[in-house]
């Protein structure tokens, strides 16, 4: 038996597979506070306490928290993204990329101007030089920000950051928040809505305390969304999924050029998913622009989600305007955009569309087709009918309805243009499996058939399609799985 000291043990003898199990329970390590509950700081120091654990810990850092960046129109933020990019270990595992579509706000500088104004009147020195910093802080961002909308540069900078995805194998999802941003202080690293390249510059405003609402207004949707897909074209990259979630914005935008839609016209062609916000009127007109020239040739397309803002009651009436026979038209324009020979799914949330737009898409898809689902509708058009062509010519295994109301033109003469709309069914249903949608459309339709010939319909036949707001909660997040 040798008598030769045994060296002790210690945490780096153990196997590079403990090793790396040891660096992904620090990275999911839960804090205590409900608001924060994954706190990347833990492995983001564990990486840099020695060379051993840097390559596992800085893996379980980026698998963690920085596979999604979410960035904005700043140069320092989208620089922050190519050097992302371009790390060796990093850079691998970034799988898509917020691009926030937020600007400088002009009241920012109302309140800065304001402030001082005060200042200066209660002849407080110390006080007006805070706020000429401030004023100072703002020219600066405000420079850089016109500076990158008279050029290029922030198209190149995004396309230089896509072709390294690009190198990578990687199609990544590309998503456009719409959200309101809050303080910075508090916020922790890996925050997916919190961008880069602008907190430390936001912070030092002193009147606003560090507030992203205030110092960030609404920006652009349609200028961002042109720019990430010029620059997706000149750096070859496929875009799989694509989100655009619209601002609380009240000033129209413009209207992209042809040569510019041209050019971005075949940016989506390998996308997978499309997910669009439709609630904004005063955004509607480009964005629809931009989809009606790119969506066509999206040929793999395979997901379309669209939502709207549901501002209906349970029971109301409307004028149907020329606005009104807009947004019907427009909603029929981008249904027959989607022309791709793989589309599955399909989720229609909170918007009013015409029955024969419908009936067109379901038409052209209805061999691919397995999911639909129809969630606060308004259909123009007559639901027995088209429920009736659903269960005669699809093979749907997923299908979901839920709250459907129709529109109707009540008795009070031939020129009215008073519209009402009704419900159709107050509550909903939800069906999996070829058969078992089949005949739960066939008893809705032979129920509201019953209904219509003025048969009694007993309030427990009712009762099986009332939901309740758990119930409603659960079908949506059913259909997304």
């Amino acid at each position: 038996m040798s008598t030769l000291p045994q060296p002790k043990p210690h945490l780096l003898s153990l196997p590079n597979e403990i090793l790396a199990k040891i660096c992904f329970e620090v990275a999911t390590l839960r804090s205590y506070k409900y608001w924060d509950p994954f706190n990347p700081h833990h492995i983001s120091r564990l990486r840099l306490t020695c060379r051993h654990l840097h390559v596992p810990a800085t893996r379980e850092l980026a698998r963690n928290f920085l596979t999604i960046p979410t960035v904005m129109y700043a140069r320092s933020s989208l620089e922050h993204l190519v050097e992302l990019c371009k790390h060796p270990l990093f850079g691998p595992h970034v799988v898509g990329v917020n691009f926030h579509t937020c600007r400088l706000s002009a009241s920012t500088f109302d309140e800065i101007i304001s402030c001082l104004h005060d200042s200066a009147h209660r002849g407080d020195l110390e006080d007006v030089k805070r706020r000429r910093k401030d004023l100072n802080n703002y020219l600066e961002l405000y420079e850089q920000e016109r500076g990158l909308d008279q050029s290029d540069e922030a198209e190149k900078l995004l396309a230089r950051a896509l072709s390294l995805l690009h190198s990578y194998g990687i199609a990544p999802s590309i998503s456009l928040p719409g959200i309101s941003i809050k303080s910075s202080k508090d916020q922790r690293l890996g925050d997916s809505i919190r961008p880069w390249g602008y907190p430390k510059a936001v912070d030092r405003f002193l009147c606003t305390n560090g507030h992203w609402r205030v110092v960030m207004g609404a920006g652009q949707l349609s200028r961002s969304l042109m720019i990430l897909l010029k620059s997706a074209v000149t750096s070859g990259v496929e875009i799989s999924s694509l989100d655009l979630q619209m601002t609380d914005s009240w000033v129209e935008e413009a209207v992209p050029t042809e040569p510019d839609l041209q050019i971005v016209c075949k940016a989506l062609t390998a996308l997978k998913t499309l997910r669009a916000d439709l609630s904004n009127p005063f955004l509607l007109e480009s964005l629809i622009n931009i989809l009606q020239a790119t969506i066509p040739h999206a040929g793999t397309l395979e997901r379309v989600y669209l939502h709207g803002y549901d501002l209906r009651d349970d029971q109301s009436h409307f004028s149907l305007d020329d606005t009104s026979r807009l947004d019907l038209a427009r909603m029929g324009s981008i249904l027959q955009s989607c022309q791709s020979g793989a589309l599955v799914q399909i989720k229609l949330e909170c918007l009013d569309v015409r029955e024969t737009d419908l009936l067109k898409l379901l038409e052209a898809h209805k061999h691919t087709l397995r999911a639909l689902s129809l969630i606060k509708i308004v259909l123009d058009g007559c639901w027995t009918r088209f429920l009736f062509w659903i269960r005669e010519n699809l093979s749907l295994e997923k299908l979901a309805l839920l709250r459907l109301q129709y529109i109707y033109k009540p008795n009070l003469g031939e020129d009215t243009e008073i519209l009402h709309t009704g419900w159709w069914l107050g509550g909903g249903f939800s069906a999996e499996g070829v058969s078992d949608t089949r005949s739960e459309l066939y008893d809705i339709l032979k129920l509201m058939e019953r209904k219509r010939s003025g048969e009694e319909v007993s309030a427990l036949e009712w009762e099986e399609y009332e939901i309740d707001y758990d119930e409603y909660c659960e079908i949506r997040a059913w259909f997304d799985e």
